[in-house]
């Protein structure tokens, strides 16, 4: 019996602690798509304490058209059946690391502003050294008319990610970002939308 009592208060404290966790501090993941001098989107798990910091650790990845590609490259049939998974491009994966604060957004109870900023491990791959294909005729109907070759580089980023939340239920929301993330290699910024699930305030 004592034993059940004992475990019968860990029980009910462990609740109190939890609830009292849940009310102060929120946790949610989101997830969208982002437009810029990059396309991409986002993955992302978040955690406010207390109402007033903020953290996220996201996953994002962006592509473009590589810029140094020949404008008469061709990717020939095997782009199509690939559908554009081979044509050479610029891609920035990284995992992100942020922290900030939140501050009201003015004329809605439901709206807040998330200021965070932090640095992110990325991985950038990028087509290089591209040479014309002498045989035209079959290659650049199967293969195209273009060789390259493909170069891998790993750095920190930093990224800057402000954001309005707009929360329409307990667990429901969106989020509208502007960001921008800054490494050796390359520059991206744009704006994004993403769909928000969990405790939201």
């Amino acid at each position: 019996m004592k034993q059940f009592v004992i475990a019968l208060y860990i029980l009910i404290g462990s609740t109190i602690v939890n609830a009292q966790i849940l009310k102060e501090n929120l946790f949610y993941l989101d997830a969208g798509g982002s437009v810029g001098n990059y396309i991409g989107g986002d993955l992302a798990a978040n955690y406010i304490h207390n109402q007033k910091i903020s953290f996220q650790f996201s996953f994002s990845h962006f592509e473009r058209k590589d810029p140094s590609r020949p404008d008469d490259y061709s990717g020939g049939l095997s782009s199509i059946v690939s559908l554009g998974a081979n044509t050479p491009k610029d891609e920035l994966k990284s995992y992100s690391i942020l922290g900030g604060f939140i501050l009201p957004y003015k004329g809605s109870e439901k709206g807040r502003w998330n200021l965070r900023a932090g640095l992110a491990y990325s991985e950038f791959k990028e087509a290089y050294a591209y040479n014309i294909i002498d045989d035209a005729v079959s290659s650049e109907f199967f293969i195209g008319n273009y060789s390259y070759k493909k170069r891998h580089s790993e750095m920190l980023s930093i990224v800057f990610k402000p954001e309005l939340e707009i929360a329409f239920s307990k667990y429901v929301g969106i989020g509208l970002s502007a960001f921008i993330v800054l490494n050796e290699k390359t520059t991206v910024f744009g704006l994004g939308i993403n769909l928000k699930l969990g405790v939201l305030k």
